[in-house]
């Protein structure tokens, strides 16, 4: 093998060493939690929660009982340690109402925008693995 080989052949071989073992798994927590309404507790079952920071982005759809689990590439597959800034997005309903077509959300327009919303949290390894959430309805 030429000198050349053997320079490309050790790169390739230290990218993939430090894209495998410098990763940030063994610093993402599980993170999960449920949202509900202020007024009644019933859950919100429609929507994505995204926590962003400077640096990341994580998500975690709602389920039909209001639950999410937060991911960088999935949901549930963990979230890196850090503050965040937190927002809900598409609770909106399915159909489409009749003219002029605007879709009606199911919470207040605040929660749509991190700067916002007022919600914020910070995963830590020893801090809370649950964030819950209470969201208020249109017009409150």
């Amino acid at each position: 093998m030429s000198s050349f080989g053997k320079i490309i052949l050790i790169s390739l071989c230290f990218t993939i060493g430090l894209t495998i073992g410098c990763g940030s798994d063994g610093n993402k927590m599980k993170i999960s939690g449920t949202v509900t309404f202020s007024d009644d507790g019933s859950p919100l079952t429609t929507g994505t929660v995204m926590m962003t920071s400077s640096t990341k982005y994580v998500r975690g759809d709602l389920n039909d009982k209001g639950e999410y689990s937060l991911g960088e590439l999935k949901d549930g597959d963990g979230v890196p340690l850090g503050e965040y800034r937190v927002s809900i997005c598409g609770a909106y309903e399915a159909t489409l109402p009749d003219p002029p077509y605007s879709t009606p959300s199911y919470i207040h327009a605040k929660y749509e925008s991190p700067d916002r919303s007022g919600l914020k949290f910070e995963v830590k390894k020893d801090g809370p693995k649950t964030f819950d959430i209470k969201v208020d309805r249109p017009g409150k």
